[in-house]
């Protein structure tokens, strides 16, 4: 696996010096008629200047794509074969995404899991593309406001405590929710 990334760039996160943000988009995954199954958030990514909606998912280990999205963006396959863990066990393959931004925040060299689709997934929710902790853990401070629909990545991102944040980071996400005026 190792040896794979060799002789490829290191993940690189370029921040401009000024607050980041983006949409929020909260959508209901149901499977027919049933009652809700949960709620996903979504993010609006660029690649190659087209904009495309990924799960926000702060419990995904790393940022993976569906094969049928791979093939559509051109991704560079460097391994194959991979074991993935999860939902459940199976082989996808492992590519590099040149570049993606994330509002003006731009993440290069972005390595991501390829997997086939998942019937039981896919019965609930198609999914195409996850941006995960690979990325939160770079940004480190996020604050999400789902009722304005909004994630606001702050500049001021050293030695943040969860009581000046929403989300942290300290290798686990640290949240902090509130409801009906208690946190």
């Amino acid at each position: 696996h190792y040896n794979k990334l060799r002789n490829e760039k290191t993940p690189e996160l370029i921040r401009p010096n000024t607050d980041t943000e983006i949409p929020l988009t909260i959508e209901e995954t149901r499977k027919d008629d049933e009652k809700s199954k949960g709620h996903l958030m979504f993010v609006p990514v660029k690649i190659s200047s087209k904009e495309y909606p990924f799960i926000f998912d702060t419990g995904a280990v790393g940022t993976f794509i569906s094969e049928r999205f791979a093939d559509e963006i051109g991704l560079r396959i460097i391994q194959d074969s991979i074991l993935i863990t999860g939902i459940k066990q199976l082989y996808g393959k492992m590519g590099i995404i040149d570049s993606i931004a994330v509002g003006d925040i731009i993440y290069k060299n972005l390595l991501v899991t390829v997997g086939p689709s998942i019937a039981e997934v896919d019965s609930v929710y198609q999914v195409d593309a996850v941006l995960g902790l690979d990325f939160i853990n770079r940004v480190k401070n996020i604050h999400i406001y789902p009722q304005e629909k909004r994630i606001v990545f702050p500049i001021q991102n050293n030695n943040t405590t969860l009581y000046e944040s929403n989300m942290v980071m300290d290798g686990i996400p640290y949240l902090k929710l509130s409801s009906d005026n208690e946190s």
